[in-house]
């Protein structure tokens, strides 16, 4: 079953806003909620994508 919190996060972003519910859920139930200190390096240049990263609070920082 799809987290709730998630679906509505995701309903709520541009990205996600024009998907069907069943399809919504279907990107819910893969989410994963990760939490992430002020400094920490949560991306690099070059390194191989495991995903889609969604701020829900907060602000990052990108350099290049």
């Amino acid at each position: 079953e799809a987290n709730g919190k998630h679906l509505e996060l995701l309903a709520a972003t541009a990205l996600f806003s024009q998907l069907s519910r069943q399809r919504l859920e279907t990107v819910a139930k893969l989410a994963r909620e990760m939490q992430h200190d002020a400094g920490d390096v949560v991306v690099t240049e070059g390194s191989s994508a495991h995903g889609l990263q969604l701020i829900i609070e907060g602000t990052a920082e990108v350099s290049i």
